[in-house]
């Protein structure tokens, strides 16, 4: 069995690309080759960490599948969720994803990557909740926003927050150094992953 060899496709938005840049780094530090494929202009998003981390001698690859932007009534840099003119065009926005599906399997075909992983984190602010599809009448008012910037930043909690977030910044960077709790999980799998792929399945 040759080299373990990761493809990770984010979902098109900032909360989902930095996060997948830090596992490809992770898996990339244990030798693993790592490939994260993404739209032409989400590029620069993880060009100048990749460049930064070849000169640590971590190798991740970019792979650019095209956008169907325009061919779906998007204006053609709309590659990222952010970048969407109206709600009424996330489902402009969805199908041209789904269209991403042909171009995606055609690379993994020429690549026959042991590992894929779709990432689409759900993270939430504490500032409400809405329905993923919304109309233009949902969402989180302004009000809930504006309160919930200054709990974190201007209020007697403020401190607190800071703490926490230091807190566990430390115990993630511990949980992913040798011996860490995360560390130990990753290995473990790495291992099942290349176990199971040398049995021929």
């Amino acid at each position: 069995m040759g080299q373990l060899h990761f493809f990770f496709f984010p979902m098109m938005a900032q909360g989902h690309m930095i996060p997948t840049l830090d596992m490809a780094k992770l898996v990339a530090c244990r030798g693993v080759k790592a490939t994260i494929i993404t739209t032409p202009l989400n590029e620069y998003v993880f060009s100048k960490a990749i460049e930064r981390n070849k000169h640590l001698g971590i190798e991740i690859d970019i792979r650019l599948i095209k956008f169907p932007a325009v061919e779906n009534g998007l204006p053609e840099e709309c590659e990222r969720l952010d970048l969407i003119p109206s709600d009424d065009k996330l489902p402009n926005f969805f199908k041209a994803v789904a269209m991403m599906q042909e171009p995606l399997e055609q690379l993994i075909e020429e690549c026959r990557p042991t590992v894929l992983s779709l990432i689409c984190f759900r993270i939430g602010a504490g500032v409400g909740s809405m329905q993923w599809n919304r109309s233009a009448s949902e969402g989180v008012k302004r009000e809930a926003i504006a309160k919930a910037i200054k709990r974190v930043m201007v209020s007697e909690e403020t401190e607190g927050f800071r703490s926490r977030a230091k807190a566990y910044k430390e115990m993630a960077r511990q949980a992913i150094e040798e011996g860490g709790s995360s560390y130990t999980g990753l290995t473990t799998l790495l291992e099942d992953i290349s176990s199971y792929s040398s049995t021929g399945h």
